[in-house]
């Protein structure tokens, strides 16, 4: 899993809600602030700012999820 970079290979739920939260405060970051306005997604055209905000939460979840699902299917 690509949050693997910021909390290794945790077992535990929180420590993988935590990275995934991590990984997506970065993604946001990076496509709404470091990037130039041209290279960022667009979402912003087409939802409003709670629906973006929204978006980076399903985001940590669905990370969060395959992290551990990830984690337990190694053993």
């Amino acid at each position: 899993m690509g949050h693997a970079l910021l909390g290794g290979r945790t077992r535990s739920i929180p420590a993988q809600i935590a990275s995934a939260a991590g990984v997506s405060a970065i993604a946001y970051a990076v496509d709404y602030h470091a990037v130039p306005a041209r290279l960022t997604p667009g979402f912003e055209k087409r939802l409003n700012r709670r629906a973006v905000g929204a978006m980076f939460v399903v985001l940590a979840g669905a990370l969060a999820i395959g992290g551990y699902a990830a984690n337990a299917l190694r053993g």
